[in-house]
């Protein structure tokens, strides 16, 4: 299995966002001040398509995306670029990742996914976050076990699909074996009555 595309996103920190930048789309000549950002996501993504990523991050986010939504003024590292979220596309601006944050304390953990490799990757360690990345996990099990238990009910439905064929092959033969006698009783009586017009 080829290993997928990774990416990193960052999203600002609110508390450290003194000029109000927080969804706001750039500015002709802005400089992007990395420092007021933190790091919520770094881990695989199925496609580097800058559109497929935004519609993923906005319908069905990885497990362990400590942020929220994706939206304007977020910064998509991707394939060694920085990308701004801008209000329309994506604006390539000069980004120093290592001047970002995230919190203190954070776990890591191997993420395991249907079709995917398994990755490591960081997780906080409060119980709400713990919860939100279980959540699409836990969705892919409720599929995998409606899609088992519609198998053991078409299963069952054969089985008794079966039984019924089987019943109708027997009843099938019983009437065979029926006309058969009917057949050799109604010939027996010709011959019977054939002998008694002869006498």
């Amino acid at each position: 299995m080829a290993e997928p595309a990774r990416i990193r996103v960052f999203q600002i920190n609110r508390d450290r966002d003194a000029q109000g930048r927080c969804f706001r789309p750039l500015e002709p000549g802005q400089q992007v001040d990395a420092s007021i950002y933190d790091e919520v996501y770094d881990g695989p993504v199925p496609s580097t398509d800058l559109d497929e990523i935004f519609h993923q991050f906005n319908t069905n986010p990885p497990p362990l995306h400590r942020g929220w939504s994706m939206s304007v003024s977020d910064i998509v590292e991707v394939d060694g670029k920085h990308l701004y979220v801008d209000s329309f596309g994506f604006q390539d601006v000069l980004f120093d990742a290592s001047l970002t944050q995230k919190p203190e304390g954070l776990l890591r953990v191997v993420v395991v996914e249907p079709n995917t490799p398994a990755y490591i990757g960081e997780l906080a360690p409060d119980l709400q976050s713990i919860l939100r990345s279980l959540l699409p996990m836990r969705g892919q099990a409720m599929q995998a076990l409606e899609l088992q238990d519609r198998i053991e009910r078409m299963n069952r439905e054969y089985e008794a699909l079966y039984r019924y064929c089987d019943e109708l092959r027997q009843w099938y033969s019983y009437q065979q074996e029926e006309n058969i006698q009917l057949k050799q009783e109604a010939a027996a009586l010709h011959y019977a009555l054939a002998q008694r017009g002869g006498a």
